[in-house]
């Protein structure tokens, strides 16, 4: 399933007829013999998450596989379909230059997606007293936005940042300016943020300890799953 729906998503299969209507199945039935032909039900949405660590772990918490992406297999992405939505996740590069990734992952999927996830990893927030790592998230986001929204005129979600347990007073403060930065990038341009910080995180700056401690459990992507489905479909 997940090779026929990367195949789908690249498109490398096309449909043998215009047909596009919601049929889950054909049933032939003949003198005979009786055959049942699946028909693959079209994705809601597919959406390409760019992201590190917390996003792959999401991902395969929602049973999303490794699948091949060129002929010797040197290279995989996770990819498949959960509740009629069909993702494809790429990690990202480093923070200092992220966007060779995103543009490969952009390129590869040939234009054949709906919305775009992004998330800087909880790894890029830290000490920034000079701000030197805030600006270059903002740079970053310009950047992503250019390819994603002026460029490809597609539709963009930006994650908010999440903290783990325990959080220093450095790492507080950074989440919480880029944060500030990100609503107020949104109240501007054509993006949707989701909150990751605002549902999982206490008044405190901290990861909420049923959530997890340096990485995201089970219990936090039951919460959040919802949360991206709802903002997919309005995005």
């Amino acid at each position: 399933m997940v090779i026929f729906l990367g195949l789908l998503f690249f498109g490398c299969l096309e449909p043998e007829s215009d047909d596009s209507s919601n049929v889950s199945s054909i049933i032939e039935n003949t003198s005979n013999v009786s055959e049942q032909i699946e028909v693959v039900t079209p994705a809601k949405a597919r959406v390409l998450f760019f992201g590190r660590s917390l996003g792959s772990s999401w991902m395969e918490y929602l049973g999303l596989e490794h699948a091949c992406i060129d002929e010797p297999c040197t290279e995989t992405v996770l990819m498949g379909r959960y509740d009629d939505y069909d993702f494809i996740y790429y990690e990202l590069g480093e923070l200092e230059d992220p966007m060779p990734s995103v543009i490969e992952g952009l390129e590869l999927s040939q234009g054949k997606y709906d919305v775009v996830l992004f998330k800087f990893s909880q790894s890029d927030f830290g000490e920034d007293e000079s701000g030197v790592m805030l600006d270059m998230k903002k740079r970053i986001l310009d950047d992503v936005y250019r390819e994603v929204v002026s460029n490809r005129e597609k539709k963009l979600i930006v994650a908010n940042a999440i903290s783990v347990a325990e959080a220093s007073p450095e790492i507080v403060s950074s989440q919480r300016e880029y944060n500030i930065y990100l609503n107020e990038f949104a109240s501007t341009h054509d993006v949707k943020v989701l909150d990751l910080y605002g549902t999982l995180v206490d008044s405190g700056g901290s990861l909420k300890s049923e959530y997890g401690s340096s990485h995201l459990n089970d219990a936090a992507y039951e919460v959040l799953t919802p949360k991206l489905l709802a903002l997919i479909e309005r995005a």
